[in-house]
């Protein structure tokens, strides 16, 4: 794990693209501290959002309401909430842990979010755009340089080209966490029956 080559790399990028949304592990201390299960979510873009979501994701763990913030959070971030705590707890059998998103927020701290589009997006996402971006290298080397254990594809797996057999970390292709074909829990349950062995 690289974290101040993760830095650089956002920094180089910003360079050429002033208004890239700024991605990577939400706490950097927290992401260090951890020497199993770290968890990478790789997503396609943000909702009409520009800036830091580093730092958004951060005031989603600990605002104290974060719907104040953006009222729709739950719509993506809910399902990562609940899957990214149940892994860090062990695989927990879904429960009323799970119903509690405000109580388990905090676990934002320990996790890494990706976007392939840095640039921000709309409500839905132009697929045709997001293939022809030629950021995948760049995403690649974020993978690299954040380590995770755990790497999870949310409906980005046609995206970029990812190892299928890599022993090194878990890769777990699987719909985008603001889906609604599936409940939280069988979107909760997919994921954890892909990383019991």
């Amino acid at each position: 794990m690289d974290i101040e080559k993760h830095e650089e790399l956002l920094k180089e990028l910003q360079t050429n693209y002033p208004a890239i949304v700024l991605d990577g592990a939400v706490n950097n201390e927290e992401w260090g501290k951890l020497t199993e299960n770290r968890i990478l979510w790789v997503l396609k873009e943000t909702d009409d959002y520009a800036g830091d979501l580093r730092e958004l994701l951060r005031q989603f763990a600990d605002a104290s309401d974060p719907n104040k913030i953006y009222n729709k959070w739950k719509c993506t971030y809910g399902a990562v909430v609940q899957v990214s705590y149940g892994i860090l707890n062990g695989c927990l059998e879904w429960g009323e842990w799970a119903e509690k998103v405000n109580e388990i927020r905090k676990v934002f701290h320990k996790i890494a979010v990706l976007n392939i589009n840095k640039l921000g997006g709309k409500e839905r996402t132009n697929m045709s755009e997001l293939k022809e971006s030629p950021k995948e290298n760049f995403i690649l080397e974020q993978i690299d340089s954040l380590d995770p254990n755990i790497v999870i594809l949310g409906n980005v797996d046609d995206v970029i080209s990812w190892p299928k057999n890599e022993s090194k970390r878990k890769w777990i292709p699987t719909d985008h966490p603001g889906q609604t074909t599936v409940t939280h829990r069988e979107y909760y349950e997919s994921i954890i029956k892909k990383l019991k062995p």
